[in-house]
């Protein structure tokens, strides 16, 4: 059962019975003084007359009290509902907005049903409630499915259409639902208007439902056991090729996310590559802990690979599952992004690493399909760091792909550029350019593991940029401290200018 108020701005007036109180309090009744001679008798009529006085005045104060309260309830013209809609043929027609929620979590098993399945028998019990002369909206939390079922049909209409609804994976919050419907009621000239949402109540669709003005009274149905949900998902799988992997191998970087609020144990993660299952691996999993796993990948030869990482999750199982494709090869795609010619020294490296196989683009050439045919990408010497190279070189990083950024002398007054390489903590304060050698090489890094010191003994360096990255990890450095090479994840820096 609902209480409600058609009128609730009265109840305010609500205060006013303080009134009656207040009058009692502090308004006395003072008798008369009239003097006798003999007060024996009087002390004894006294004590009967003041005993029915108090009970008098209590009840005129409870008498007060009430109709006051009365009075405003009249006005606030209260109203008792149900919380779903009773059968009746009697009851005046009303105009019903039922929604369904249909998020991830609402195909979640429970016994040998989901949620989902228990919402739609639930959402068949509300129709078949109805007569035929209520009016039905029947929508969903996803967008494209409510917009071609904006309008009000019949209640046995709306029990067809139940079997169109899906779990889907594009939902709104339920405020923008709301705002969505609401013309929609207001064109109705149906006195009652009702509003039903269906839910596990496991989606955070809460907020800010009070900034939108129904114009209807809105029911929030739960449906599933009211337990804490199990779920693990499989949130991302990307092939790190070996010159960027932690190890001495190509290898698959995953990761795995609880998103329940309980311990999970034995966690079964499997890799399976080209359809063969390739490892599994147990792990446990705090309370909304996401975490990196890591799985070498063999080498072998130049082909196309695709694969997934998957999660064992009976409960819920859309998410399970992260699918990735790469190719495998035994040079490096390299592509350099610059606006001038390459400096012989630079040049002369990359023809040896590709067998003189790598590309050069200018920052206007590039587009989707040179990222996607590219393994690492050298940025040099660049004219314009505009939003459409700014956006590749974001995208570059999140693809897993490495990205090499190799100074110039006039990068400084880039201040696109520089805003760019703050917000990565990176910053290239001045050029040094006295003459200094490579002191340091880190061979605990994959990449310079298979390096000898030889590589370098005569490497000297005339120009170098004092480099600050936050979180970067030096390979080699020069013989003042100062590092030469940096790297975090899949992004390179230099600090030697080659012009």
């Amino acid at each position: 059962m609902n209480l409600s108020f058609l009128n609730s701005l009265f109840l305010i007036g609500l205060v006013a019975a303080i009134i009656p109180i207040l009058i009692h309090l502090f308004i006395k009744y003072k008798p008369k003084i009239v003097y006798f001679s003999s007060l024996r008798f009087l002390k004894e009529v006294q004590k009967k007359k003041s005993r029915l006085l108090r009970l008098r005045e209590l009840l005129l104060l409870i008498t007060r009290i009430l109709i006051i309260i009365f009075f405003i309830l009249a006005l606030a013209r209260p109203v008792l509902k149900t919380l779903l809609p009773q059968k009746s043929t009697s009851h005046a027609p009303t105009a019903i907005a039922l929604i369904i929620d249909n998020s991830f979590s609402m195909n979640y098993l429970e016994k040998e049903n989901t949620i989902f399945s228990e919402a739609r028998e639930k959402a068949q019990d509300i129709l078949e409630l109805l007569n035929d002369k209520d009016r039905v909206m029947l929508v969903s939390l996803d967008g494209a499915f409510n917009a071609k079922h904006d309008y009000f049909t019949s209640p046995s209409q709306a029990v067809k259409g139940l079997q169109s609804i899906s779990i889907s994976d594009n939902t709104l919050l339920l405020q923008q639902v709301l705002a969505s419907i609401k013309p929609q009621l207001e064109k109705t000239d149906m006195i009652n208007k009702e509003i039903y949402f269906i839910t596990d109540e496991q989606r955070a669709v809460w907020k800010d439902i009070e900034e939108v003005k129904l114009g209807a009274d809105l029911f929030v149905i739960p449906v599933g056991e009211d337990s804490v949900k199990q779920n693990i998902s499989s949130v991302r799988a990307r092939y790190i090729p070996k010159i960027l992997s932690d190890t001495n191998s190509p290898v698959i970087r995953a990761v795995v996310k609880n998103n329940s609020s309980k311990i999970l144990s034995d966690v079964i993660v499997s890799l399976v590559l080209n359809n063969i299952t390739r490892a599994e691996t147990a792990h446990n999993l705090n309370p909304h802990q996401s975490k990196q796993i890591t799985f070498e990948v063999p080498e072998q030869g130049e082909r196309f690979h695709f694969g997934e990482v998957r999660v064992k999750d009976e409960m819920l199982p859309n998410d399970n599952v992260f699918y990735f494709n790469f190719p495998m090869q035994s040079r490096p795609e390299i592509c350099v992004i610059s606006s001038k010619e390459l400096p012989k020294a630079l040049s002369s490296v990359l023809d040896v690493i590709t067998q003189q196989q790598w590309v050069q683009k200018t920052p206007q050439e590039m587009n989707g399909q040179i990222i996607e045919n590219n393994q690492l990408f050298i940025l040099y010497a660049v004219s314009s760091f505009d939003e459409k190279l700014r956006f590749y070189a974001d995208d570059i990083l999140q693809k897993g792909k490495a990205l090499f950024l190799i100074p110039d002398e006039y990068m400084n007054q880039q201040g696109n550029l520089q805003e760019w390489l703050i917000g990565h903590k990176i910053h290239y304060k001045n050029i040094d350019e006295e003459y200094s050698a490579i002191d340091f090489v880190n061979k605990a890094h994959p990449i310079c593991a298979v390096l000898s010191d030889e590589h370098f003994q005569s490497a000297d360096i005339s120009k170098m940029w004092d480099v600050a990255a936050t979180g970067f990890v030096p390979l080699l450095a020069a013989d003042n401290g100062s590092p030469v090479l940096l790297i975090k994840d899949n992004f390179l820096l230099s600090a030697i200018d080659f012009t």
